[in-house]
């Protein structure tokens, strides 16, 4: 009797046995041996609860990743939220509002080890000109004070993706892609990657608070980072008495699903 690499007592093939079914049971005159393709398994303990500590055995390591399985998780905007919340500033801020501007058209995949934490990768694909602002649910939710009415959502539309803004006809695409990821044992993440917005890359970092199962992936956080410094300066009117601030904070919430591809 020796163990395997799996840890698991195994009995050397009987070669003069026949093999009919992936899963065969072969009687010997002591024990029995149970084969699956190429594993061997033989009972410690003989007799009907023996096979049925083999029965558990099977159903856990079918159930369950392979230690060091990297899975894939897909993004969607069925499941996930992406948010842009913008604050209002300057010395006559009182006349203009904070906004929150939704991605309706994204895509990503998170590649994830679910018994090690920090182990994931994260990519998104923003098509920046499916962007939207204002919707009256999504100021609620994000406790923006006031209301504003369709013909002020329409003039706040063209100038966010005017050419003085985000020039969405010019870079219609915003990305992330993590380049490290730290884990905490809280299950937090700690996300270094870069962020890219008008044709422009800088290294940012978020924080998620973490669910990885075998079957999906979910996540929440923020990522914050500076207009300016992907080129465009942030909407101001009156010599800057009415203003968006610098800083952006983008809201994630992430609900992926374990993909079949690799």
């Amino acid at each position: 009797m020796v163990e395997n690499e799996q840890g698991l007592r195994v009995e050397p093939p009987v070669t003069d046995a026949p093999v009919d079914s992936e899963v065969a049971e072969l009687n010997g005159p002591e024990q029995g041996v149970m084969v699956i393709g190429d594993l061997i398994l033989a009972p410690t303990v003989t007799g009907e609860a023996g096979w049925m500590r083999h029965v558990l055995l099977l159903v856990l390591l079918a159930g369950s990743p392979v230690s060091g399985e990297v899975l894939r998780y897909e993004i969607g905007p069925r499941e996930s939220q992406l948010v842009v919340v913008l604050r209002r500033g300057g010395i006559a801020s009182g006349l203009a509002h904070d906004h929150a501007v939704e991605a309706t058209r994204f895509r990503g995949v998170v590649h994830c080890d679910p018994r090690r934490i920090g182990s994931g990768r994260i990519e998104l694909r923003v098509d920046a000109r499916s962007l939207v602002p204002d919707r009256g649910v999504l100021r609620q939710q994000f406790g923006l004070e006031g209301e504003i009415d369709a013909g002020d959502r329409a003039k706040i539309l063209k100038t966010l993706h005017g050419p003085d803004q985000l020039d969405t006809q010019r870079y219609p695409s915003m990305t992330f892609v993590s380049t490290r990821v730290e884990g905490r044992a809280d299950g937090r993440w700690v996300v270094f990657g870069e962020w890219s917005i008008r044709g422009v890359t800088r290294k940012v970092e978020c924080s998620l608070t973490v669910t990885c199962t075998p079957e999906r992936f979910e996540a929440i956080g923020t990522l914050r980072f500076r207009q300016s410094s992907f080129g465009y300066r942030p909407y101001r009117i009156f010599l800057g008495a009415v203003q968006v601030r610098d800083e952006a904070v983008l809201h994630l919430r992430i609900r992926a699903t374990r993909s079949s591809r690799k």
